[in-house]
């Protein structure tokens, strides 16, 4: 992609380098020339000679002596390569004779080729400048890359035990009452445990395979609280792929700060349509449930690794003293490639 790139930058520059001079200098001259094949010979000569000189300056020049900041040697290099460019223009553009090498035909013609060798010296900066702004710019794209990489995993290596903390809380809690659900909460961590390690090997899941993980937290959850969980799905296409750990939070979120009684509400939707995930979640808030230390970890997260996994999404919290509500609109198709 990147050589494409520069190939294209190349020929465009050529195009209008030989469109420009051929239009202007070149119909003239063979108009004028006797030996109409001689001409096509001195015509080859300059013009393919300049894209050879061109990029030598570029390649060895540039590359040897710029590139590696030895300026001193640049600046020799440079000006004997353009005494030799010159020497080279005098003696193709009067026709291979040897009687005008250096000194030219006369003043018009010498400023004409020193406007040539200065012209093919400033296509030589194009081109160096070209690559190595491209070569800086990939460069840096790599590097903010493996960036976001290092900061996706330290989210993602923040997110599991965070998680397992709440669930095994529930489970000591569970005990602790001497519930006799306890050893179905300890059953279903099979469950848990798999949708973990599908989170952290970076596997995607399917919109079903979520919805089933979802459920099975909530069953686990409702071993503990006996609050009415509602959560409704509408796929377009349940085969679709979607990053682990985005949707659970919100529901971990909703049992342990939210009002969980028999009277009270969880409610959930999930719908996808052209391959875009419309969530929401609404639960009523708890004031006596006190805010431990990983409180809001997970909220956080979400908010941190959205940006690193897809370019096209919503998220939006809405709160006051008694509701809480989380709105996220994800974009399957805009899935980032890090």
């Amino acid at each position: 992609m990147r050589f494409k790139k520069l190939l294209v930058i190349h020929i465009i520059i050529w195009i209008f380098y030989f469109g420009g001079i051929g239009y202007y200098i070149d119909v003239f001259w063979y108009g004028e020339a006797e030996n109409k094949n001689m001409y096509w010979l001195h015509w080859s000569a300059s013009r393919f000679g300049d894209m050879a000189f061109s990029y030598f300056l570029v390649e060895i020049i540039f590359q040897k002596f710029f590139s590696t900041k030895k300026y001193i040697w640049f600046g020799i290099a440079l000006i004997a390569f353009s005494l030799f460019h010159y020497t080279y223009d005098t003696w193709v553009w009067n026709w291979f004779s040897l009687d005008y090498v250096w000194t030219a035909a006369d003043p018009d013609q010498r400023s004409d080729i020193i406007g040539n060798v200065i012209q093919i010296t400033m296509i030589s900066v194009i081109f160096y400048s070209g690559r190595n702004w491209e070569h800086s710019y990939f460069l840096r794209k790599k590097l903010e890359d493996e960036l976001a990489q290092t900061e996706l995993k330290f989210l993602k290596s923040q997110m599991s035990p965070h998680f397992l903390f709440n669930v095994f809380n529930n489970i000591y809690s569970l005990s602790l009452d001497e519930n006799p659900k306890t050893h179905k909460a300890i059953g279903q961590l099979k469950s848990i445990m798999n949708y973990i390690q599908i989170f952290e090997s970076k596997e995607e899941i399917t919109l079903a395979e979520e919805k089933y993980h979802l459920q099975h937290y909530i069953d686990l959850n409702r071993l503990r609280h006996t609050a009415k969980v509602r959560l409704k799905s509408s796929f377009e296409n349940p085969e679709l792929k979607i990053e682990p750990m985005i949707l659970l939070p919100f529901f971990e979120n909703a049992f342990k700060h939210g009002k969980t009684g028999e009277n009270d509400d969880i409610r959930a939707i999930i719908k996808e349509r052209g391959g875009v995930v419309n969530f929401e979640i609404s639960n009523e808030i708890n004031p006596n449930k006190r805010k431990d230390s990983v409180s809001g970890v997970g909220l956080e997260n979400i908010k941190k690794r959205l940006p690193y996994l897809y370019s096209d999404f919503l998220m939006e919290v809405i709160q006051d003293e008694e509701k809480y509500k989380v709105k996220m609109r994800l974009n399957l198709g805009k899935k980032i490639k890090l």
